[in-house]
């Protein structure tokens, strides 16, 4: 959470200095643990949300307006962030996840396969070696 409020303040003072006029994050939406998707999010400029029916005249902000948004748009940049990364953390821990079980029912798929292989070849070389035994003893008599 702290690299994520120093990377907010870095970009809300560049969007101030007018290095870029909108940034959007792009990152991996966690949907469920087989699915994830893409996602986007224009942080800056926040956009404008519904204002209550209240007038102008009657907010009181301490110490300004101005002083407060700049405390408030940097922490709420931070948390989208924040939940950006954590969005993609999940996602890439669930991909992981989902492949690496694949992978076991790959591996104990084969390896019943390669176990009822070995067992055909060993059952092949017993009857076969009892065959010889019978013949050779057929042949002494």
């Amino acid at each position: 959470m702290k690299q994520a409020f120093q990377l907010s303040q870095w970009l809300c003072q560049s969007y101030l200095a007018g290095k870029f006029d909108v940034m959007y994050i792009v990152y991996t939406n966690f949907v469920s643990a087989l699915s994830q998707q893409p996602g986007s999010l224009c942080m800056l400029p926040v956009s404008k949300v519904a204002t209550a029916t209240v007038s102008k005249r009657e907010i009181l902000y301490e110490p300004s307006a101005v002083a407060v948004f700049e405390r408030i748009v940097p922490q709420y940049i931070a948390g989208l962030l924040y939940g950006a990364v954590t969005e993609s953390f999940a996602s890439e821990q669930a991909a992981r996840r989902t492949a690496m079980e694949s992978a076991t029912d790959n591996a104990d798929e084969m390896i019943e396969q390669l176990g009822l292989r070995y067992n055909q070849a060993r059952q092949g070389a017993i009857t076969q070696e009892i065959t010889e035994i019978a013949a050779g003893a057929q042949a002494a008599q």
